[in-house]
This record gives C-alpha cells, sequence and structure tokens, in this order.
C-alpha cells in the first residue's frame, strides 16, 4: 500500500510547482482578456474546474462505456485510474515546459508584448484531468481494496502527501537556484 501511496509524490510535486512557479510566470504574462483583467493568483483555481466539470460526465459516459469492455463495476480498477494520473501529470509538466520556452522566447524577444496568461490554462487543464484520476482512484483504492483495518491508515497517510509535495518542491527550487543561477540564489525568470 505505501509503494501506491509512494509513487504519488512526484505527482503531488508536480502539483505544487504548479501552485507556485506559474503563479510566478504568469506575473511575466499579459493577464488580459479582451478588457477583463484576470488575476494571476486565480489560475490555479483552473484544474479544480475541469474537475468539477469532467467528474460527473466520467461516472455519466466513461464508467458505463469502460464497464462493457472490462466487465468492472467502476469501468477500470483503482490502480488503472491512478496510472493515467501519473501519466497525465507528466504530460502536464511537458506542456507547462513548453510553454515556458515560449513564455521566455516571447520575453527576450519582445518584452513590451508578453505571452497571454491564458496559455498557463493548458497545463492546469491536463493537471486538473491527471488531479481527478490518480487522488479520486487513490481514495477508492484505500477504502475498497485495502483491508478494513487499513483503510483510514491509508487514507490518513495519503493526507500527508501534500507536505511531502511541498517539501520536494522546495528542494527542486534550491537544487535549480544553486545550480543555474547567474547571481548566486536569484533566477531571473524572465531570462531563465
Amino acid at each position: 500500500m505505501m509503494s501506491i501511496l509512494a509513487s504519488t509524490i512526484i505527482m503531488n510535486t508536480c502539483l505544487a510547482q504548479l501552485q507556485t512557479f506559474s503563479v510566478l510566470q504568469g506575473y511575466f504574462m499579459n493577464p488580459y482578456l479582451g478588457s477583463l483583467k484576470i488575476p494571476t493568483a486565480s489560475i490555479p483555481v483552473i484544474p479544480l474546474i475541469f474537475m468539477s466539470i469532467l467528474l460527473p460526465l466520467y461516472e455519466l459516459l466513461f464508467v458505463p462505456f469502460a464497464r462493457k469492455f472490462t466487465g468492472l463495476p467502476t469501468g477500470i480498477t483503482q490502480l488503472q485510474r491512478v496510472g493515467i494520473g501519473l501519466v497525465l501529470s507528466i504530460l502536464s509538466m511537458g506542456i507547462a515546459g513548453l510553454i515556458e520556452i515560449k513564455r521566455r522566447d516571447r520575453a527576450l524577444e519582445n518584452p513590451a508584448e508578453p505571452i497571454s496568461l491564458l496559455w498557463l490554462s493548458f497545463q492546469y487543464g491536463v493537471f486538473g484531468i491527471a488531479d481527478m484520476f490518480a487522488m479520486v482512484g487513490l481514495m477508492e483504492f484505500f477504502y475498497k481494496e485495502a483491508p478494513s483495518g487499513m483503510r483510514s491508515d491509508g487514507k490518513g497517510t495519503e493526507d500527508e502527501v501534500p507536505g511531502w509535495e511541498e517539501n520536494n518542491d522546495e528542494t527542486c527550487i534550491n537544487i535549480t537556484q544553486q545550480n543555474f543561477s547567474s547571481n548566486k540564489g536569484r533566477c531571473r525568470i524572465v531570462h531563465y
């Protein structure tokens, strides 16, 4: 059970990166959608919007469709859901990297015209779907597959993962700053 939980630590580190670095990244982007100014700090709400829309669709459309092929009442197993979530979190970080390259290149070419803040919605949207699969699958796993005496232990341990993710996030940031910063611990996001 711990190995399954441990497999989500990297995914949760991705979540911590999205919640910190992407907001910082957003400060160097164009926050306007037409005449409406979108607060940069509100961008992390996008995964919640995706989950709110997609969870009912998952239950109403995907589960009955998958049930025809697998014969399982849930459509796919809980561990398959966790696996799909982990793969999607990797995809989300890849998208985040591509968007950062685009943002940085535009900042170097023409600092007066940054790209739109809404470019961040791609990585947040994919991560919302990843979170929907992995975290819900993990919760279902602990309540359906774990021995009855360990269900609350599993769920309690799952609730500790955000602390681990923040620690991993801080470690990643420190390693990056120490190894790639040109002015001793202070990275310049525009040129980095």
